[in-house]
């Protein structure tokens, strides 16, 4: 069984997040012609670890924390050191939006990408976020992002929308 083989919960998780976001490039793949050139904003980038993967793939990736612990430079990657707010930051030139565990900024997502249309991609925490459990959570979330797609893994909860309209 698969989940014997993990050492410890980060590794499983690590794993996870993974295949959601090969399920990510697949529905992209889907629906855009060339998602080489989609500009990307990562919000809530931390130390990293999906940002190296994403410059890999997009010409164009913004990375936003304010504790991005990345000291790696890329030709194609434009760090910003701040935090984000979907009342203050112009989303209008990207494409999509992506995150992974932002905690607290999945609502700010969402406004984000409703008040600029731009599809968004987020990988959610496990955190209750004064809610009684994860489903009540995640159902609070889904309101707020109707219309979208929900996918549901074995850690993971995504949600991708607006991506036909583009």
């Amino acid at each position: 069984m698969l989940d014997d083989y993990f050492e410890t919960k980060e590794e499983e998780q690590d794993y996870y997040k993974m295949i959601a976001f090969q399920e990510l490039f697949k529905v992209l793949r889907n629906n855009f012609l060339n998602i080489r050139e989609l500009r990307v904003l990562e919000i809530a980038s931390g130390e990293g670890q999906i940002t190296r993967k994403l410059v890999t793939i997009f010409k164009n990736v913004t990375a936003i924390d304010p504790k991005l612990a990345m000291e790696e430079d890329y030709e194609n990657l434009t760090k910003e050191i701040k935090y984000f707010n979907s009342s203050e930051y112009d989303c209008s030139n990207y494409d999509l939006l992506v995150s992974c565990c932002p905690c607290g900024l999945s609502e700010d997502i969402i406004y984000a990408s409703k008040r600029y249309n731009v599809p968004f991609f987020i990988i959610l925490c496990n955190c209750l976020h004064g809610f009684k459990t994860k489903e009540e959570w995640y159902i609070n979330l889904k309101t707020k992002a109707e219309p979208a797609v929900l996918y549901k893994g074995k850690y993971e909860i995504w949600y991708l929308t607006n991506l036909k309209d583009r």
